[in-house]
């Protein structure tokens, strides 16, 4: 596509992060010191930016950070695997997923269909407060994390946002389904190489969601839902091959 970068060199896979200090403090204060916490905490580091696509995740590591044997991190890495958080790289390591380009497709397909259904009972439902007041709140933390820059802050936000739309459509099994993990991999993996112009026309899509759903415009809301995955979608076709994971590693 015209308005992405030049291709870039494919990034490296690198060895997993010394765990930050909120990272840490997450991994003591969940209680679990077991299987769950290494799970959550590894989630959770995805959709801080902590964990990036393609960075090693090594047992002796994890058992570090979170005081736990061999065992219970294994049972851990295997439950990321089955869930497609993480995948099986080049000597036998684990990397924090990179999606193939199918795979972009494919994921962008169905989170449309389920962020569209979202909005249209967003729309019926969020019609009284609190749960309007939450759809303000968490699009006013969207835009200030967005207005100050902070790359951290805004994919925590975004992840928020979601969350608050799903459970404003008032259907639980619809917030299950959400895959906010893998979505923010994605991020990840194509933001690198988009356009300031073409990120900020992805961000500028909030504001006017929010009030879609907010006056109970299912139209709106939906074309909305549908520019913005449309545009992912065509960035995910035009991107150069290094934005995504080969077939040949997997």
């Amino acid at each position: 596509m015209a308005s992405t970068v030049a291709a870039k060199r494919r990034p490296q896979r690198t060895a997993t992060p010394a765990p930050s200090a909120r990272t840490r403090h997450a991994a003591r204060g969940t209680r679990q010191r077991s299987p769950d916490a290494v799970v959550q905490t590894v989630k959770q580091g995805i959709l801080t930016g902590h964990y990036l696509p393609g960075a090693r995740l090594t047992e002796a590591d994890l058992c570090s950070t979170f005081g736990l044997s061999r065992g219970p991190v294994r049972e851990a890495m295997t439950r990321l695997a089955a869930e497609g958080v993480v995948m099986a790289g080049p000597a036998r390591g684990l990397y924090i997923r990179r999606l193939r380009r199918q795979e972009a497709l494919d994921h962008i397909e169905v989170l449309q269909a389920l962020i569209e259904l979202a909005a249209r009972l967003a729309c019926t439902r969020c019609k009284y407060e609190p749960s309007r007041g939450r759809l303000r709140e968490a699009h006013a933390r969207l835009a200030a994390s967005l207005a100050r820059g902070d790359s951290q802050r805004r994919s925590i936000e975004r992840t928020r946002f979601y969350e608050v739309l799903f459970e404003v459509a008032g259907n639980p099994e619809l917030a299950r389904l959400h895959p906010a993990i893998t979505g923010q991999i994605l991020r990840a993996q194509v933001y690198p190489f988009l356009t300031a112009e073409d990120r900020s026309s992805q961000y500028a899509d909030y504001a006017p969601l929010c009030q879609a759903i907010l006056d109970g415009d299912v139209r709106a809301a939906v074309r909305i839902v549908g520019s913005h995955l449309g545009r992912s979608r065509k960035h995910a076709l035009h991107l150069p091959d290094a934005a995504f994971e080969s077939a040949a590693v997997l």
